[in-house]
């Protein structure tokens, strides 16, 4: 995997020896016929990041995004203790995916997260995969096999494993991601670990600026 690097001084974030206080690795969803990866500090609001897009059809992209910590690890720019995993939709589940695996994350943001809450999630989403789900786990022969299949890749299972700092954001008129989704995941964060579950009422699936300042808000409180 390569990894194209582009360091910018910038006010709050860049120290004077030019070393980042805190960097956020960006979960992507996979797209397009290459590992697309940008990392740039002047990305989303003035937050640092890694932004990884998994090439589609190369597997599971955990280990992609895996990858993605021990690079940041490495960089003498960046203090390992202040990483954090962040992402929206497809890649908000994945967030919480790799907090619950990888101890190195030191902070988690979710702006609505997929795949989360099964089978509810597939019963209240009315946009984007839902309707698909819905279809397989009717279907006679599969239903009840695909049923269990997607109770496994439920990512709010991983968030009995979250210990770091965990922000959640919905939106209340997402019909593609329903907001108990977020709902579920967080109920389901250990006791003590910090979480902070906000709703924008005006919102749907979307990762809107109220959303964006509320995770720098995060990653300023628990990375800094």
């Amino acid at each position: 995997m390569q990894i194209r690097s582009v360091f910018t001084n910038r006010a709050g974030f860049i120290a004077a020896t030019a070393t980042f206080l805190f960097v956020a690795l960006a979960v992507m969803p996979a797209s397009g016929p290459t590992v697309g990866v940008l990392f740039d500090p002047a990305l989303e609001g003035g937050v640092p990041e890694l932004a990884i897009f998994p090439r589609p059809g190369t597997g599971h992209p955990v280990p992609v995004w895996v990858r993605g910590l021990d690079f940041l690890s490495d960089r003498p720019e960046v203090d390992p203790q202040r990483i954090a995993v962040e992402g929206g939709s497809q890649g908000g589940a994945f967030a919480l995916v790799l907090a619950g695996l990888d101890p190195r994350v030191a902070a988690a943001v979710a702006n609505v997260p997929y795949i989360s809450n099964i089978p509810d999630y597939i019963r209240l989403s009315t946009g984007g995969s839902g309707a698909s789900f819905l279809e397989r786990i009717k279907d006679p022969e599969t239903g009840e096999a695909a049923a269990r299949s997607l109770a496994y890749i439920d990512v709010a299972n991983l968030a009995y494993s979250i210990s770091a700092p965990t922000q959640i954001i919905v939106g209340v008129q997402d019909r593609v991601t329903p907001p108990l989704n977020g709902v579920v995941a967080y109920n389901r964060i250990p006791d003590g670990v910090p979480a902070e579950l906000l709703r924008e009422f005006t919102a749907g699936h979307e990762i809107s600026p109220f959303m964006r300042e509320s995770n720098r808000r995060w990653y300023e409180t628990h990375l800094k």
